[in-house]
């Protein structure tokens, strides 16, 4: 794996022995011999600098190189131990930049980024369409909404949604991490574009080849791409941790000894390493283990061990059961969720767990692994998605809870009608249905200003809150208007009662950026089903009676 190898096991090219008077000429005949675009060149002091052939080209062949020309920000000094992934990844590295090797201090040669590219990665065999994400995708219209893409995304268990235009194109993408963050920020997700928040992405052909990837990729601040078809359709994505966590070679040219620490191999089998190359192919940061057809544990990763409140129980050989037993999940939902994945259909159980003192929302995931005879064996997956779990309640709450009072709005209102009018059908019971609308409050808004009426509508509902029982609901019906449902109220006396109670506490002075503001309410009931036996029917009844009291007051 790329994770693992060193520059030590590149081919490194040899530092030039270049004299401090050396001549134009000279570097230019090493740039030509060498093949390459710049050269390290090696100062009194022991630093480096770069030297390339744009330095050359204002100079006259006869010239000596003064090197106070040359660039020192182009050199990045490496020691032979480091992993070629810490250098892939450097943000601050451009193509051209020269990687210094060294080994015990002293210098055993350079190589440059594109050079480290060409020796991974064969373009003859390995393409970007071998290395598609195993992170499912979403497609989304440029023009949906970002709730839109939140639900696609929260239905499918996926990460990505590729947000396109009217051609099927690529626009960008929006990632769930994405959409957290924007609700986390109050953002209106039911009316903001995916195409105006999308993130930059960059469009790779499925045949490009995968050196050229990450020459373009890698060396940008882009952690996804979309692969496209022929029409340029997306059909995945590629991510960093795909080829930096994953393959060093292609699923064309697979090695029969991929082994891991935790796998004590020298002799793998070429099922079991195609088992293991399946296994591996997983995102970074996730927790995997991976079993045989018996349910004994044969991989696992570090991250798996993370999930667990005993990481020295996850053993090679123990069984299965040791996961569930300390994942809050039963031996039965375990059971049930490998039976039906055995139908070739992913499997997904979530639970709440207790890592490092915090309560986390945690995902399982759960994958068949076939093989010519049959079953190899599971993978599962482990994931923490308590961002996501946060994000679907805050929708929830921007869904169906007024922001200016954060009472039930309308939309939540009915559902708990609806609910109450099916339950009273059955039991034959009544409750009531109340309306109430302030009096006096656009004068409030027309002389103070909406910022005071705002506050006002707020302290109502506060009231209005404080004042009905746990079995009760008031929600914000629009406006200065407010409705109440009252499942253990099923008489008009009793109803009368509680209007009244109402009425005097909304009455009370209200006090405002010290401003004292007194208005009064008017309301009307319905008791189902004696005045109707729907929700539209109770709300004509109790909005007629609520004007009725208004005229007459």
């Amino acid at each position: 794996m790329i994770a693992r190898r060193t520059l030590k096991e590149l081919k490194l090219y040899a530092i030039p022995p270049v004299a401090h008077d050396a001549q134009v000429s000279t570097i230019a005949d090493i740039l030509i011999e060498q093949k390459t675009s710049s050269i390290p060149i090696a100062l009194s002091n022991g630093s480096f600098v770069a030297v390339s052939a744009k330095t050359l080209l204002n100079h006259a062949p006869d010239d000596s190189l003064s090197f106070e020309h040359a660039d020192m920000n182009d050199i990045v000094m490496a020691d032979a131990s480091d992993t070629i992934l810490a250098h892939l990844t450097c943000t601050n590295i451009q193509r051209d930049t020269l990687i210094v090797v060294t080994e015990n201090g002293s210098p055993i040669g350079y190589t440059q980024i594109t050079s480290i590219i060409a020796q991974l990665f064969s373009s003859e065999l390995c393409y970007t369409e071998h290395l598609l994400s195993s992170e499912k995708h979403e497609i989304v219209h440029r023009d949906e909404s970002i709730y839109t893409a939140h639900k696609k995304l929260f239905n499918t268990h996926s990460r990505i949604a590729i947000v396109v235009d009217d051609n099927g194109h690529t626009e960008g993408i929006v990632t769930d991490r994405l959409i957290s963050s924007l609700i986390e920020q109050g953002c209106d997700i039911w009316h903001t574009k995916t195409s105006e928040v999308a993130l930059d992405t960059q469009v790779l052909p499925r045949k490009d080849c995968l050196h050229l990837f990450l020459s373009s990729f890698l060396l940008k601040p882009i952690d996804i791409a979309v692969v496209t078809n022929a029409e340029g359709s997306p059909i995945g994505t590629l991510s960093r941790e795909d080829i930096l966590t994953g393959y060093c070679e292609c699923p064309i040219r697979q090695s029969a000894s991929l082994t891991d620490a935790t796998v004590p191999a020298p002799e793998v089998s070429k099922g079991r390493a195609a088992f293991l190359e399946k296994v591996l192919a997983h995102t970074f940061k996730t927790g995997i283990i991976g079993t045989d057809e018996h349910l004994g544990i044969i991989y696992f990763n570090s991250a798996a061990g993370e999930f667990l409140d005993k990481p020295e129980q996850l053993r090679l050989g123990n069984p299965i059961w040791i996961i569930s037993d300390a994942c809050n999940i039963s031996r039965h939902e375990l059971l049930e969720a490998l039976k039906n994945a055995r139908a070739g259909n992913e499997q997904v159980i979530n639970s709440w767990l207790n890592i490092d003192g915090e309560k986390r929302y945690v995902q399982y995931r759960i994958n068949i692994v076939p093989s010519s005879e049959g079953l190899a064996g599971y993978v599962l997956t482990i994931q923490d998605t308590t961002s996501q779990k946060h994000a679907e309640a805050n929708i929830r709450k921007l869904a169906y809870y007024d922001k200016l009072t954060q009472l039930p709005n309308r939309l939540l209102f009915e559902e708990r009608i609806q609910q109450e009018i099916k339950r009273c059908k059955r039991t034959q019971s009544r409750f009531t249905f109340m309306i109430m609308d302030l009096n006096g409050f656009k004068e409030v808004n027309d002389t103070f200003g909406h910022h005071v009426g705002d506050m006002l509508l707020s302290q109502v509902g506060n009231r209005l809150e404080r004042a009905i029982r746990a079995s009760d609901t008031v929600a914000r019906y629009g406006g200065d208007e407010f409705i109440f449902l009252l499942p253990e109220v099923g008489s008009p006396e009793s109803a009368q009662t509680f209007t009244d109670k109402i009425q005097r506490m909304t009455n009370q002075p209200y006090m405002i950026d010290e401003h004292e503001i007194q208005i009064t309410a008017s309301l009307g009931f319905a008791i189902f089903p004696d005045d109707g036996e729907s929700y539209e029917e109770l709300l004509k009844f109790a909005d007629a009676m609520m004007y009725r009291n208004k005229r007459a007051c």
